[in-house]
């Protein structure tokens, strides 16, 4: 867990502030096009049909995973996903060849330990020793740090557009159910708290309108809330 003791807050709080695992305003990060060109990168052809055997494809560029970032862990394993999803990839000891083949160094110990202790190669399994890695990667509390960030710390800037700032938004509630403890869609926040913490961070004259108009963002949902904003 990563603990900055200079609280970014203004001086009268006196919370520490802890980092999430995911900061809202993400690093530039290198397109598909760029990590075609990386070193060491795997392109996979995907179908956009899994079950049509004869399905037009389009390619997955992937770099094999050693360690990152948990922004980075998880777009990794998007990717693998996509990649066993759209290539029909549905028993077993298929999933894992596939991943043993894209993970290397502290990844794959960690990986193979944990399938080691499972014992089968099942479907089940691989998702297991993927979590596992998961794990191994984020900080500790990371389900409850990131959702603070999200419902109270996140800033809207003046430059941000009202599409931009609930993409990444929304980008980051949808990541949630692959936090640790892996409990799935619960670990999403609801549209209530999302509409409410949404309309804490609007700009003011957004702010002042709405109330003005008596648009009460709790009695809509989340894409609602976006339209009347857009």
């Amino acid at each position: 867990m990563k603990v900055v003791v200079t609280n970014p807050r203004p001086k009268s709080s006196r919370q520490l502030y802890f980092e999430p695992p995911i900061l809202f305003r993400m690093a530039d990060q290198a397109s598909d096009t760029d990590q075609e060109h990386t070193p060491g990168v795997t392109a996979h052809d995907v179908r956009y049909d899994p079950d049509n055997d004869h399905s037009a494809t389009y390619k997955v560029y992937l770099c094999p995973f050693q360690s990152g970032t948990p922004e980075e862990t998880l777009e990794f394993l998007t990717k693998l996903k996509l990649i066993m999803r759209g290539n029909g990839l549905t028993t077993g000891p298929r999933q894992f060849n596939l991943i043993r083949s894209l993970l290397k160094g502290e990844a794959l110990r960690i990986f193979n330990v944990r399938a080691q202790q499972l014992g089968a190669e099942t479907v089940p399994h691989a998702t297991l020793s993927l979590q596992a890695v998961v794990s191994y990667m984020f900080p500790n509390n990371p389900l409850r740090h990131q959702r603070r960030h999200l419902r109270y710390e996140t800033k809207w800037k003046r430059t941000d557009t009202v599409r931009s700032f609930m993409t990444r938004w929304n980008e980051l509630n949808d990541l949630l159910p692959q936090f640790l403890p892996f409990q799935g869609q619960v670990q999403k926040i609801q549209d209530d708290d999302a509409c409410e913490a949404i309309f804490s961070y609007i700009l003011q004259p957004w702010h002042t309108r709405m109330l003005a108009d008596q648009w009460d963002p709790m009695d809509h949902s989340f894409q609602e809330l976006q339209a009347e904003l857009e």
